[in-house]
């Protein structure tokens, strides 16, 4: 922010799903529409979006596309980089230009150096049936075997959670999971899953802990206040 003399821009009142191309497999959102708000829009007509960040019920597509990153989803999509095809944003001397292609890049990461994002198209994916599934390992190669494993197999998202984590998660939520490093992961294959658990000795938690695994993915940080932490 700047000292002295600087403007803020409101982008609240840009928001909504503008269009769904379904034969392209895109979809156009305004700026300030919330990754969560997007991913609903778009579920609604049977699509979804790649990827989504843990911050999606506040985080902006607008925001995504200016800090970049990757989420929950990037194991099969890449980061929001690879899904993009087009930004559109106001330049410093006032004029409307969309980037596309490799020109995305100057936009990309650049929190709002080149210009005002105004819209973003995007690749999304269909609404397919995905099934959660949690396992439970006794060391971090057991588990980061079983991710590698997971992934190669076509899962939409892995997720890899250190006993210190799910110790400080089960005092934050009540949950009593057991205190081993635990992989969480969505898939349509769970069969697939559940054999590259067995080969990497790993323990099924069940449906249920799946669920509430899941419930918590946009609320990592719920532990942090019973961690170690500079804010009091």
């Amino acid at each position: 922010m700047p000292a002295a003399g600087g403007i803020v821009v409101d982008m609240y009142h840009m928001r909504g799903l503008v269009s769904v191309d379904a034969e392209a497999g895109t979809a156009t959102a305004l700026p300030a529409t919330t990754l969560q708000d997007v991913d609903e829009a778009l579920r609604a007509q049977g699509f979804r979006m790649p990827l989504m960040p843990t911050s999606a019920p506040s985080a902006t597509i607008g925001g995504f596309v200016g800090q970049g990153g990757a989420g929950i989803g990037s194991a099969a999509a890449g980061t929001l980089a690879d899904n993009l095809v087009s930004v559109t944003a106001v330049l410093g001397d006032g004029s409307l230009r969309t980037f596309e292609g490799d020109e995305v890049a100057l936009v990309y990461g650049m929190e709002g150096i080149t210009g005002i994002v105004t819209a973003v198209t995007f690749r999304m994916l269909p609404a397919g049936e995905e099934t959660v599934a949690a396992f439970s390992f006794a060391d971090a190669a057991a588990a980061q075997a079983f991710a590698r494993a997971a992934q190669r197999a076509g899962a939409w998202h892995v997720n890899i959670q250190p006993p210190n984590y799910v110790a400080l998660m089960n005092r934050a939520t009540g949950a009593a999971l057991p205190e081993n490093w635990i992989v969480l992961a969505v898939t349509a294959d769970v069969d697939g899953l559940g054999a590259a658990a067995a080969a990497a000795h790993g323990t099924d938690l069940g449906a249920g802990a799946a669920a509430a695994l899941w419930a918590e993915r946009y609320y990592p940080l719920r532990g942090k206040k019973f961690g170690p932490s500079i804010i009091p």
